[in-house]
């Protein structure tokens, strides 16, 4: 485009030709750092999304951990007590 711009100016210089090539290229660089900044943005919340997925991964785990351990400590708690009672039976 500035280059067709630059070409019209050469044939016909007009102020309002390169006015409006002065605001449309500022617009243009104003429309690229906006779609940079929220590219940035797309890509921290892409970030905080996989560490929410890793957080609730991780807690599923330690939930189901500890209903292992809880299953577990009952069963040897069962068997003590078995053993116990077993001890004062005889």
């Amino acid at each position: 485009m500035n280059a067709l711009s630059n070409e019209l100016l050469d044939d016909v210089y007009d102020y309002d030709v390169e006015g409006n090539t002065k605001e449309v290229n500022s617009m243009w660089e104003d429309l690229s750092e906006l779609a940079s900044a929220r590219k940035e943005a797309l890509n921290g919340a892409k970030k905080v999304h996989a560490f929410d997925k890793k957080i609730d991964e991780t807690l599923e785990w330690i939930l189901e951990k500890e209903a292992l351990l809880s299953v577990e400590i009952n069963c040897q708690v069962i068997q003590f007590n078995n053993l116990n009672l077993g001890y004062f039976l005889y």
